[in-house]
């Protein structure tokens, strides 16, 4: 037999305190049948263990006893685990499996991959608005104080913004900025 393994998670990036997806496909694309297949994960250190289908082994949460696989045959486990609320962003959460497998000779065979997510914010979780003083002159040699409205539906804290107007403007005139996410 000729395993091969996938992994993939969702959501990623993650909200520390969230849950965390992970979808493992093991497909026996030929040779024979693979016998006595069992998955182990290794969690993050980050993560806690919340949910999975199939359910693991009596007394873990982490092995999974997947029995037998025939030519063309493929087995899903999804693992819900919970994200430590004491994450912080730009921390990676490193996931590993392993698999073990009898081939047609008895031999054991050993494959595995790791899935990494990135502790982040999505795109759509902050707002930020930039507000001129009225009667604000927009010269090159005036400073000019913007008010900021920074607001949010995920609780983030510690916003940072930063603004480089690089090009002259006059009033009621719109010029594009671009930034960087938390």
């Amino acid at each position: 037999p000729n395993l091969t393994i996938s992994k993939t998670d969702t959501p990623d990036p993650v909200l520390n305190g969230s849950f965390l997806n992970y979808t493992i496909t093991i497909t026996n694309i030929g040779g024979g049948n693979a016998t006595n297949i069992t998955l182990i994960e290794t969690y993050s250190g980050n993560t806690t263990f919340n949910t999975s289908n199939p359910l693991p082994d009596s007394g873990t949460n982490n092995t999974f006893s997947l029995g037998n696989l025939t030519t063309n045959q493929t087995v899903l486990v999804n693992i819900t685990v919970l994200v430590n609320n004491s994450v912080t962003l730009g921390t990676t959460l490193t996931n590993l499996v392993n698999v073990t497998y009898f081939n047609t000779t008895n031999d054991t065979q050993m494959i595995f991959t790791q899935e990494n997510t990135t502790v982040g914010i999505t795109s759509t979780a902050l707002n930020v608005t930039l507000i001129s003083p009225p009667n604000a002159n927009f010269t090159n040699s005036n400073d000019v104080t913007f008010t900021c409205n920074a607001t949010d539906s995920q609780n983030v804290t510690n916003i940072t913004l930063y603004h480089n107007i690089s090009q002259s403007f006059g009033v009621n005139q719109s010029i594009n900025t671009s930034g960087t996410n938390v």
